[in-house]
C-alpha cells in the first residue's frame, strides 16, 4: 500500500491497429496491479504524437507507455545512491534472468532488429526481488544499487562507475554468450555494490544472486571471458560517447 502508480500512454495515432495495442497495453497493466497491489491512482494519454516537419516528413513515434512510480520513505537517511562508493568492492547482480530475451532491447536495435523473444517476467518472483533488494538497502549492507533497463547490464555498470570515477572488472561466466550477458533487459534485475568479504548470498537468500565482478581505481572498465580480455574501456571515453546524444540535440 505504500506504493502507487501513474500512466501516460503516448501513442502516434488512434488507427485501428494502434488501438489494438493499446488494448492490449491497458490489458498488462491490469496485470500487473493484480499482481503487484501497486495501483494506477491517474494518468494521461497523449493519442496523437505524430509530427511534420518543415520538409514534409511525417514522423511517427513507436507507442509508449510511461510509468512513474511513488512511494513513502520512512527513513530517508536509508537510501543508497547508484555511483559506487569504494575500490575493491563486490559487484553482484540480483534477479531472475533469461539471457534468450533479447527482443527489444537497445543492443537488437543497434544491430537493426527487434527479436522475437521478449523478456518475460512472473510477478511474483518480481516482488520477491523488489522486496529483497528493498531489505537489503534499508537495512544499510548496500553501498550501491542500479536497476538493469535499458542498455543492460553494460549501461547500468556504466552509469555506476560515471558517478565517481570508480574502475570496474567484470567476469562473464563461461558457459555464457558475451553480448547477451552485457545487454539483456529482463525486468526487475539489479547491480548492487557490497563490501568485499561480505557474503551475497546472506544478503540475498530468497532470490537468485552471482557476483560478476569488483570495482577498481583504474578508470577503466574491463571485461573478460575465461581468462581473455574482450574490452578495456576508458572511463572518461566512454563518459563522452554517453553524453553526446544528448550534446548533439541540446548543443
Amino acid at each position: 500500500g505504500e506504493m502507487v502508480l501513474i500512466d501516460n500512454f503516448i501513442w502516434p495515432f488512434p488507427d485501428e491497429e494502434l488501438l489494438g495495442a493499446l488494448d492490449l497495453a491497458v490489458d498488462a497493466c491490469v496485470d500487473f496491479v493484480r499482481a503487484t497491489g501497486m495501483p494506477f491512482i491517474s494518468g494521461k494519454d497523449s493519442l496523437s504524437s505524430t509530427y511534420r516537419g518543415k520538409d514534409g516528413t511525417v514522423i511517427r513515434i513507436p507507442p509508449v507507455l510511461c510509468v512513474s512510480a511513488f512511494g513513502r520513505l520512512p527513513d530517508v537517511s536509508r537510501t543508497v545512491s547508484a555511483d559506487f562508493k569504494e575500490q575493491d568492492s563486490l559487484i553482484v547482480m540480483v534477479g531472475y534472468r533469461n539471457l534468450f530475451e533479447m527482443a527489444g532491447s537497445v543492443y537488437y536495435e543497434l544491430l537493426g532488429g527487434v527479436g522475437n523473444n521478449l523478456p518475460k517476467i512472473d510477478p511474483g518472483k518480481l516482488m520477491r526481488v523488489l522486496e529483497a533488494v528493498y531489505s537489503a538497502v534499508n537495512s544499510g549492507k548496500l553501498l550501491a544499487c542500479h536497476d538493469i533497463s535499458e542498455g543492460g547490464l553494460a549501461a547500468a555498470l556504466s552509469e555506476m562507475c560515471f558517478g565517481g570515477g570508480t574502475g570496474a572488472r567484470i567476469k562473464i561466466p563461461g558457459g555464457e554468450q558475451a553480448e547477451n550477458f552485457l545487454f539483456n533487459e529482463t525486468a526487475g534485475c539489479f547491480l548492487a555494490e557490497i563490501p568485499s568479504g561480505r557474503d551475497p548470498f546472506d544478503i540475498f537468500r530468497e532470490v537468485p544472486v552471482a557476483v560478476v565482478g569488483e570495482t577498481t581505481g583504474d578508470g577503466c572498465i574491463v571485461v573478460e571471458k575465461s581468462g581473455q580480455i574482450l574490452c578495456n574501456l576508458d572511463l572518461k571515453e566512454l563518459r563522452r560517447s554517453w553524453q553526446q546524444p544528448m550534446k548533439e540535440v541540446f548543443h
